[in-house]
């Protein structure tokens, strides 16, 4: 077989692993807070034909760029407004960020398998799990960090212009997923021109700033397009930045951040990372003693970048588990490393097992009758053919519905097949309320789950 061939079946296997992983059972899945949020906003997108301005609610949504709520709408046009089209896609984004992240690993290795066994710990890590499985941004946003990093590296290693495009690509995609994150890979590159004892000649710096200014205009004209047409830069760049990094310092949107202690990065690794913790400080080691045998450029940028991203998330006084999360990207190439030289100790060869056991794994993922995530409004997906068969209308009083997500779950379920009222009255139909409100007239309860409610109101 030729190594092109191996290549690319390697390759089949990353979007294989990447598919059951995160797409097994997808059928069974269900939408939670921020996931159900996410889709309304997508649907959104469909249903007002507005691509540049996003709307929850009935409102203008103005906290996050539109990168994934596009893809996610693409899906749902697909799929239709099921929890199945949401989990698509967030199996979608994770082929993307796992292709790029096994393509980093193999710079860096020059061989398969522990490239695999990286991504094996990648994806086991509780962090980048939990928040791949979900519909989040973060693996969309990984994703491009990753492909403007490995377009950097190869630019340097190769000496051609060309890979700038793929690191211009990535700061582009990055800023229009996630804003400032994206632009994470300029430092991190930054910094490595500063610490390389090579000298670089003034052609390559002029090419790599000219990639950074291009990055910065493929999603640029976003920016400027929603700053002139609404209170943009107010609530992106105050409320969801400023207050973020200065704890509520601007204290002018109304919206409040808990600021936690700044030891709290190293309580969440003791908690989510224990079992890699040992397997990581000793990768580091065996990295350090065995460097020369590996890719020197794309060792000093994942060294940077791991480094990097564990200083920047002390300045975001929240201290979330998931600004961890590209900290734990590159994280994952030194354990895997330390895992591979404790294994090695121990005389066991896992080398030809280092494909199969994960195969074995995620097939009894795919075949699992039990759902990965626990479902929540899924019954809502019923109430249309409910109301349909029974001949009741479906009202429902969005003063009984607390918070965003929950009134984003009837909107994404039941678009335009619902009625809102001021009040619950008397009468005959279905409505929805929070499961901690009450009802002070007749009803039957037919479904519920730990946010909502759906009940018949039968009465005079």
């Amino acid at each position: 077989m030729q190594n092109s061939d191996k290549k690319i079946i390697n390759y089949l296997l990353v979007i294989f692993f990447s598919a059951v992983l995160y797409g097994g059972n997808a059928l069974h899945s269900g939408l939670r807070l921020d996931s159900v949020m996410y889709a309304d906003i997508a649907k959104n997108i469909l249903l007002y034909k507005s691509y540049f301005i996003l709307h929850l609610n009935d409102n203008i949504y103005l906290n996050k760029p539109p990168l994934l709520f596009w893809i996610v709408a693409f899906f749902i046009k697909i799929f239709g407004s099921s929890p199945y089209a949401i989990q698509i896609s967030a199996m979608f984004n994770a082929i993307l960020m796992n292709i790029a992240a096994y393509h980093l690993f193999k710079i860096i290795f020059k061989e398969s398998n522990l490239s695999f066994l990286a991504l094996f710990c990648m994806n086991s890590t509780f962090v980048i799990y939990k928040h791949t499985h979900s519909l989040k941004m973060e693996s969309l946003t990984s994703f491009f960090i990753l492909i403007s990093l490995i377009g950097f590296i190869h630019y340097l290693n190769k000496n051609k212009i060309a890979y700038l495009a793929l690191f211009a690509l990535g700061i582009g995609g990055g800023i229009l997923a996630k804003g400032f994150l994206g632009l994470v890979p300029i430092p991190i590159t930054a910094l490595f021109f500063i610490f390389s004892k090579e000298k670089y000649n003034l052609k390559t710096f002029y090419y790599y700033i000219l990639a950074i200014l291009a990055g910065i205009l493929i999603s640029g004209w976003w920016y400027v397009y929603i700053s002139l047409h609404s209170d943009f830069f107010h609530v992106f760049f105050v409320s969801q930045s400023i207050d973020r990094l200065a704890g509520n310092a601007s204290n002018t949107v109304g919206t409040h951040y808990d600021a936690m202690p700044i030891y709290q990065y190293i309580k969440l690794m003791l908690r989510d990372y224990f079992y890699y913790l040992p397997f990581f400080i000793y990768g580091c080691y065996k990295f350090y003693k065995e460097r020369a045998n590996f890719d020197s450029i794309g060792l000093k940028v994942v060294v940077i970048s791991t480094i990097f991203n564990f200083i920047i998330i002390h300045f975001i006084t929240t201290r979330d588990e998931r600004y961890m999360f590209e900290f734990y990207l590159t994280a994952n190439l030194f354990t895997a490393y330390g895992l591979h030289h404790v294994v090695k100790k121990l005389g066991f060869n896992y080398r030809n097992l280092i494909k199969v056991i994960p195969i074995i794994f995620l097939c009894v993922i795919a075949w699992s009758p039990s759902p990965l995530s626990k479902p929540t409004y899924n019954h809502l997906s019923l109430l249309p053919r409910i109301s349909k068969q029974s001949h009741l209308p479906i009202l429902v009083d969005f003063s009984l519905l607390t918070g965003d997500y929950n009134r984003s779950a009837i909107n994404y379920f039941l678009s335009g097949k619902y009625s809102r009222i001021t009040k619950i009255q008397p009468g005959h139909y279905i409505t929805v309320y929070d499961i901690n409100k009450h009802l002070n007239i007749p009803h039957k309860v037919l479904f519920k789950d730990d946010t909502v409610k759906i009940a018949v109101i039968d009465s005079k």
